[in-house]
């Protein structure tokens, strides 16, 4: 009987042990189970922001791609004009130039047809160095005048011609 009873009360001992075990937890658990349900309520927002987030990520991005790809084609459209510009310009200066040499090749001719009328005509005097030297200047100012109505000078040191953008500098406004 003692044995049984020893029995008894080890068991009666173990069952007040589990029940109190759960009494506790049962108490734990509501206060558990409503962290657990805050916790996912906070998740699922926070992942409701998230893809919000996505979306306007996605939404910028696609208009950063549109913006490039008419900047990428505007950026083509001006380099296209700027070439055309650029092969007008120049087949303008070597219309100019072309002009200035027609007009300098008349001036020699002319110039050596005026000596050779001059050096057939016997009753005339020898022209000084003085007059020759005046004559030579009367012909290159000639010559700068017609540059500039043309638009084509040399600069110094260069051997080629290059047009002014604005014709002469007396219908550009330079002096």
């Amino acid at each position: 009987l003692t044995s049984s009873v020893l029995k008894q009360n080890h068991i009666n001992n173990t069952y007040k042990q589990i029940l109190t075990k759960l009494q506790d937890e049962r108490l734990e658990f509501d206060n558990h189970v409503d962290k657990l349900q805050a916790m996912i309520k906070s998740k699922k927002k926070e992942h409701h922001q998230i893809l919000m987030m996505n979306q306007d990520a996605e939404g910028v991005r696609d208009l950063a791609k549109d913006e490039l790809g008419y900047q990428e084609q505007k950026l083509q459209q001006d380099k296209k004009e700027r070439e055309k510009a650029l092969l007008e310009y120049r087949r303008q200066a070597d219309e100019k130039k072309t002009h200035a040499e027609k007009v300098e090749k008349r001036m020699a001719r002319s110039s050596i047809h005026t000596e050779e009328v001059s050096g057939l005509d016997k009753d005339k005097k020898i022209i000084s160095g003085e007059e020759q030297e005046r004559k030579i200047m009367g012909y290159e100012e000639a010559m700068h005048k017609i540059k500039e109505a043309t638009g084509v000078f040399r600069y110094p040191g260069s051997s080629s011609e290059v047009p002014t953008s604005g014709g002469n500098s007396e219908t550009s406004g330079e002096t």
